[in-house]
């Protein structure tokens, strides 16, 4: 019976709301400009364990 109910509402939703065109998808990305050099052990445990002290 649910099953029944949710399908007669998804159709009456979808004739009720018109068609909308979606923008093209656009992926952003940028240079993450680390502030700790991730080679450096020492700098990256340092930061990672700065809340500690």
């Amino acid at each position: 019976m649910g099953t029944i109910v949710s399908e007669l509402l998804a159709e009456a939703l979808a004739w009720r709301r018109p068609l909308r065109a979606r923008p093209p998808f656009r992926w952003t990305s940028r240079p993450m400009k680390s502030l700790v050099d991730p080679m450096d052990k020492q700098a990256v445990y340092g930061v990672l364990h700065a809340d500690e002290s």
